[in-house]
């Protein structure tokens, strides 16, 4: 069995006071990981800037902290595909702005294997090229755990 490889990212993330800074402790599985650098290489060749990240791969102690914070919004720790690295949140007011609606950007995201799975986050991405959704977060999560390298 092939491992899987964790890949740190460094991406501007928003800050609560709305300013922006490049976080380079977020990570992705690495398949989707260059699924997520071919979409930013994309967006800066069609629009002319870069997509901006919100959150990408989460610790499960990451996502803990993140449902005590939000608990109405984060999902259940253990349930989460961002602790198995398959999912982004996008800055959604940007990309809208860079292509024109909400609708055109779902499909440039979903160009590169990004799909929107939460109607009420408009935000959340996820990545099923490599392991599809039917096939259960839980899994996904032990399997990026036990095999990462």
């Amino acid at each position: 069995m092939k491992h899987i490889k964790v890949v740190p990212i460094r991406y501007p993330h928003q800050q609560r006071d709305g300013t922006w800074l490049l976080v380079s402790t977020w990570w992705l599985e690495e398949r989707v990981a260059v699924d997520l650098q071919a979409a930013q290489a994309a967006c800066r060749k069609r629009y002319g800037n870069y997509l901006l990240i919100v959150s990408l791969g989460r610790t499960h102690a990451q996502q803990v902290a993140l449902k005590k914070e939000k608990p109405s919004l984060a999902a259940t720790p253990g349930k989460s595909w961002h602790e198995a690295g398959l999912a982004i949140d996008v800055d959604m007011d940007h990309l809208n702005k860079l292509t024109g609606s909400q609708k055109a950007s779902e499909k440039f995201l979903g160009e590169f294997g990004w799909i929107r799975t939460v109607a009420a986050e408009r935000w959340h991405f996820e990545n099923h090229k490599y392991w599809p959704r039917a096939d259960g977060v839980v899994g996904a999560i032990k399997y990026i755990e036990n095999n990462h390298v």
